[in-house]
């Protein structure tokens, strides 16, 4: 098994695409979920490493690429990604409630979690441009759109000049369990960028990662103090079952 630790990034990758980002702990947090991405929080968390190109519709990827935050509290989990963009005008945004079920035909980012590395289920959240927030349960291709309620999770979003941003807070509530240092919970975030024509543009986090396919997404690390990563940890953590 092959692992390296990217520099600065503490991500873990080996020849199967197996990805970890260590999570930092946050308490007597401040954050306004306003999509602006200027609290001292995200700051000092570093980003979790460039996204890579499923489907790419030209060449200017260093241009359009997404960059991603996450730390976790005692109460939630908080995500901030900058999706940078050649064409803002253009961003399809058209959806304005959580009810509508054809949100990827916006531009959006969608999260994947699972808190126990079953591989056959998942929780799903989204959120467009316009900061509306979307979520479900997957279970064995069960879609349960009536988790919704239940998550908890909330969010906004900004549009810039170059890029939109987006701040997401996934509290436990809606889970069976809260995460503990040394953890390690299924985890992935996929980019869904419609440009000129309506040609999709894909990308994600995990190298190679279907939108569906919990063993092709990445994975975060608990860890008990910023920058600690126990690579004997999760080499052991890697072959469990």
């Amino acid at each position: 098994l092959l692992v390296f630790v990217c520099d600065n990034l503490r991500a873990l990758t080996d020849v199967y695409n197996y990805q970890v980002y260590g999570v930092q702990p946050e308490e007597k947090v401040k954050i306004t979920l306003d999509g602006k991405l200027n609290e001292p929080e995200w700051q000092r968390t570093p980003s979790m490493g460039e996204f890579h190109f499923i489907k790419n519709i030209d060449q200017q990827t260093e241009e359009r690429q997404t960059v991603a935050r996450v730390f976790y509290t005692s109460e939630a989990i908080y995500l901030a990604v900058e999706c940078y963009e050649t064409d803002i005008a253009g961003i399809p945004r058209k959806i304005t409630t959580n009810r509508n079920k054809t949100f990827w035909l916006d531009d959006c980012l969608e999260i994947y979690l699972e808190t126990g590395r079953t591989y056959k289920k998942f929780y799903k959240f989204a959120i467009n441009p316009n900061g509306i927030v979307w979520a479900m349960r997957v279970k064995n291709d069960d879609y349960d759109d009536t988790w919704q309620e239940r998550s908890g999770a909330i969010g906004a979003a900004v549009v810039g000049k170059d890029r939109w941003t987006a701040e997401i807070k996934i509290p436990y509530i809606g889970f069976t369990r809260k995460p503990k240092p040394g953890n390690l919970w299924t985890f992935n975030i996929r980019r869904i960028r419609w440009g000129k024509k309506r040609q999709l543009e894909d990308s994600s986090w995990s190298p190679g990662a279907s939108y569906s396919n919990p063993w092709r997404f990445g994975h975060l690390y608990f860890e008990k103090e910023a920058g600690q990563v126990n690579i004997n940890s999760l080499l052991e953590l890697s072959r469990e079952k």
